[in-house]
């Protein structure tokens, strides 16, 4: 520490000697801590010259006292405290070298108020020597307070290092808690990821259940198929008979419709609304019968004495107004009538085919494209949008199971829907799946559900 503060000292005085020239030459590198304003003036601090950002660099030329430095930063030469500055070794030796050349001149301005109070008192010899050495006890006393004031500076300083020490040792522990942040965030990344793989596989296996499901139904559907060639091939009486029963059969369903329609009229006469629902409902259903027999009536009026005749035009007059069932048979398990009939083309990629299990009304629309899945899911629901000539638009909406091969829609068709899809021919539909949506009005039997919704009422 002793050979330390003779080194300084020596800088002290090598820097006092050199004078004013050599700190014009002084051209220390470092850098700001904080943010903060560069001042025009040493003794003002409200004339602001510049603003710093911190870890911008700069040069320090001079130490002034009270702390102050002058630096030059970027374009500009300004002061700043040294609160805002990386203070290095030189930097501390301009300071302890400016303390030192404020101390000498304070002693050599006392040493000269003394001389010229000796020359006027001119005191004794005892006076002089005790003058001296209170002078030199005052000069001792003073090195004392200045040594001391330069043990506060280098504690100071410490005190900086140390703490300087401190925040990069904090810094350093945040470092480390971002790296484990960061881990833990890679971590459940892979968790996710795993996660979704998981689920991507469940739904994987359920497609294959659903394709072994439909794989089944298309082998049952195949045995269906023989079996109603097998039962075309029984004897007559059986057929007879089979057709007997089947009469029966209807007759007992229709006794229950009727039966269901009085239930049905019993109940709407206690509410005086679902009555009134019922009576504009039949109404509707009155005007639309009429409009059909009218309709009816202008296509048997524009019929030509020649297409009467014309066997194309009798073929297709009789394909409108006639039936074709897949199935049509009463159901003694679950006690109901099956209508399934055949598929219907509507041009070379649409076809559809009309259900009716008991009371339930249904619809299959197949398009040979690919529009992605056929879902169920309420966000992904996959629909077909039918808009009609007279411009009504009726939705059906997807209510079969996931479906990825074909474009194959199932839907549940109400009475209203019926009743609004038999008023007018159909200009467009919209098909909408999972990946994609398309709309075509290239339709060959545009009169389609006019001409067969009849066949499963």
């Amino acid at each position: 520490m002793q050979k330390k503060s003779i080194t300084i000292f020596s800088l002290f005085f090598l820097l006092i000697a050199t004078g004013s020239s050599f700190s014009q030459d002084i051209a220390i590198r470092t850098k700001f801590i904080e943010s903060g304003n560069l001042y025009k003036n040493f003794n003002d601090f409200t004339n602001i010259l510049a603003q710093f950002e911190e870890n911008e660099k700069c040069i320090v030329t001079e130490y002034l006292g009270k702390y102050t430095y002058k630096v030059k930063y970027k374009e500009w030469v300004g002061y700043v405290k040294d609160d805002f500055l990386d203070v290095n070794e030189a930097m501390m030796d301009l300071y302890f070298a400016n303390e030192e050349k404020q101390r000498l001149k304070a002693i050599e301005a006392k040493e000269k108020r003394q001389k010229r109070i000796r020359e006027i008192t001119k005191p004794k010899d005892d006076s002089i020597k005790k003058r001296k050495q209170d002078s030199l006890n005052k000069l001792k006393e003073a090195q004392q307070k200045q040594l001391e004031a330069l043990r506060i500076a280098k504690l100071k300083q410490e005190q900086l290092a140390k703490q300087r020490k401190l925040d990069s040792m904090a810094e350093a522990k945040e470092i480390q808690k971002r790296k484990q942040l960061e881990a833990l965030k890679i971590a459940k990344e892979k968790q996710e990821a795993r996660n979704q793989k998981r689920k991507q596989d469940s739904l994987n296996k359920l497609k294959e259940a659903q394709q072994k499901q439909l794989e089944a139904l298309r082998i049952a559907k195949l045995k269906q198929e023989q079996l109603a060639k097998q039962r075309k091939l029984d004897s007559i009486a059986e057929a007879k008979e089979i057709q007997k029963r089947k009469q029966l059969e209807a007759l007992k369903i229709a006794k229950e419709k009727q039966e269901a329609r009085n239930q049905k009229r019993k109940q709407d006469s206690l509410n005086k609304l679902k009555e009134a629902q019922q009576k504009q409902l039949e109404a509707l259903k009155i005007a639309k019968l009429k409009q059909e027999q009218l309709a009816k009536q202008r296509k048997l009026d524009s019929i030509s004495e020649f297409k009467k005749e014309d066997p194309k035009y009798l073929e297709k007059f009789k394909f409108k107004n006639t039936c074709h069932y897949f199935i049509n048979e009463y159901d003694n398990y679950y006690k109901r009538q099956i209508i399934i009939t055949e598929k219907y083309s509507l041009n070379e990629k649409l076809s559809i085919e009309l259900i009716r299990e008991g009371n339930v009304a249904k619809i299959h629309i197949n398009l040979a494209e690919d529009l992605g899945c056929v879902s169920y899911v309420p966000s992904t629901r996959s629909s077909v949008r039918f808009t009609l000539e007279n411009n009504q638009v009726i939705i059906l909406y997807h209510s079969g199971s996931l479906n990825c091969t074909d474009f194959s829609l199932e839907a549940l068709l109400s009475d209203s829907k019926i009743d609004l899809l038999k008023e007018s021919p159909i200009k467009m539909v919209t098909f909408r799946g999972t990946k994609k949506a398309v709309t075509t009005s290239d339709l060959d039997y545009k009169d389609f559900f006019i001409d067969k919704l009849k066949c499963i009422e």
